[in-house]
């Protein structure tokens, strides 16, 4: 690749200003400006790291939550140099080389369904992306509480408390919540009636803004679906043809409306 692509100040990349979809970090660059190929970015499908990129950052900072790779929409691959000290790929994720932290999910396809490791503690932002990921199972990591609000895709955690979450993450995590009960995963009373109680009060806003399929027939099954949205949402899902959501919309407006 051409280096001259690469603005890079005392071993930091700055800036990329190539238009290759497939980016090789130039030799000698030991960290990576979260803001290095802007902050949104269509074009680039891949990236490899060279072993001596230590950092992937914003200005120095570790801690900073950004990572260069948060606004790549179609990121597909990732690969990292073998003898990197510092950063791993596994099953379609970067980690930190001790797995403690998770950069990104990439994938050719969406995936469907991203069980993220036990070894996990922190997700940087938007590591976990609706672009790339429909569904995230994130079990008893001992997540820091901030990392939640970093995911950008539907998640079910069991240990999370939805009281933490900023109002969108709510939104994915009830999601995740009710595709999780679809999925047959195991979740106590607790929780369950913890997210019950949210939904409850949410339901209108829920739907008008974000609700997927699986949680609008988790609605209508509890009878917590409000009776004067069930005319438009049937409608709504015969125009678009998903029979076994409005199956189940007509069957329970008949039985609880």
């Amino acid at each position: 690749m051409n280096r001259d692509n690469f603005e890079i100040v005392n071993g930091c990349l700055v800036k990329y200003n190539g238009q290759e979809k497939n980016v090789v970090i130039p030799d000698g660059v030991t960290a990576v400006n979260y803001n290095a190929f802007g902050r949104y970015n269509s074009e680039i499908e891949s990236i490899h790291i060279p072993s001596g990129v230590s950092r992937l950052c914003g200005d120095g900072d570790f801690f900073r939550e950004d990572t260069p790779f948060d606004a790549m929409v179609n990121l597909r691959k990732i690969t990292v140099d073998p003898e990197s000290k510092y950063f791993k790929v596994s099953d379609n994720a970067l980690y930190s080389k001790d797995g403690r932290t998770l950069y990104r999910v990439f994938a050719e396809n969406k995936i469907e369904e991203f069980i993220l490791p036990q070894s996990v503690r922190y997700i940087k932002f938007k590591a976990i992306h609706y672009n790339t990921v429909d569904f995230a199972y994130i079990g008893a990591n001992n997540i820091k509480a901030a990392s939640y609000c970093n995911i950008n895709a539907d998640f079910y955690a069991p240990d999370v408390i939805l009281q933490k979450l900023n109002s969108i993450t709510k939104t994915e995590a009830v999601n995740g919540f009710a595709v999780a009960v679809k999925r047959g995963y195991e979740i106590n009373e607790d929780v369950r009636r913890q997210y019950i109680s949210y939904i409850k009060s949410q339901a209108k806003r829920l739907i008008e803004y974000g609700a997927r399929r699986e949680l609008i027939m988790f609605m209508a099954e509890e009878n917590i679906f409000p009776k004067d949205m069930y005319d438009d949402c049937i409608a709504f899902y015969r125009n678009i043809d998903d029979t076994e959501t409005m199956t189940v919309l007509t069957e329970c407006k008949e039985r609880f409306g």
